[in-house]
């Protein structure tokens, strides 16, 4: 039994992570928006500011843009960490992303931003 868990959970996070870079490409040079005149942002650092899913390409930047305004601001790290990551994972989740895809893919940026978020906050 364990070992099946095991191999589920293996075989979720690797079809997570397929789906994330079969796309890079395709998400890096695609742009749905006009970017913001603020100084402070920049989107997804970095990182691609969406992904496409099923031929639709699901914004996120607004999520990362916030979190931007928020380093800017000294609001905690901790807190505006895990609000990027439920963020992000609450708009995979309504443009329909299985919720194990939306969970790898939202734990993969915050895990980013822990590891490197320290050198812009």
């Amino acid at each position: 039994m364990k070992k099946k868990l095991v191999f589920l959970v293996l075989l979720i996070i690797l079809c997570s992570v397929s789906v994330f870079a079969a796309n890079w490409a395709i998400i890096s040079d695609h742009v749905t928006e006009e970017l913001e005149d603020d100084p402070i942002t920049d989107g997804c650092s970095y990182s691609p500011d969406g992904i496409l899913y099923m031929g639709n390409y699901i914004s996120f930047r607004h999520i990362c843009d916030q979190h931007d305004r928020d380093y800017y601001n000294k609001v905690d790290r901790s807190v505006a960490d895990d609000k990027l990551r439920d963020g992000i994972y609450d708009v995979l989740v309504r443009n329909n992303v299985p919720r194990p895809v939306a969970y790898n893919i939202s734990r993969a940026y915050y895990s980013g931003v822990r590891t490197f978020g320290w050198m812009f906050y």
